[in-house]
């Protein structure tokens, strides 16, 4: 699922509700790894996007996960 943040700097939030969350933050136009997101066991992380642009998420995880966009 595509991510189109606006022209401004974004934070990434993750949440996981289980034993493993393994994301990839990828630029949308080559599918280069902006960012490696990993969660071990339940809980929450955050990444700050910088850059404005156009990015996708790949998630692997084991159980329930939640991404948000959100201002800094």
């Amino acid at each position: 699922m595509p991510i189109w943040p606006p022209a401004a700097p974004q934070v990434l939030g993750f949440a996981s509700d289980d034993a493993i969350l393994v994301a990839y933050l990828l630029d949308y136009a080559t599918g280069a790894v902006v960012q490696n997101l990993h969660h071990g066991g339940a809980g929450t992380g955050h990444f700050l996007i910088e850059t404005p642009g156009t990015y996708r998420v790949q998630v692997n995880a084991s159980g329930g996960w939640r991404i948000q966009l959100s201002p800094p």
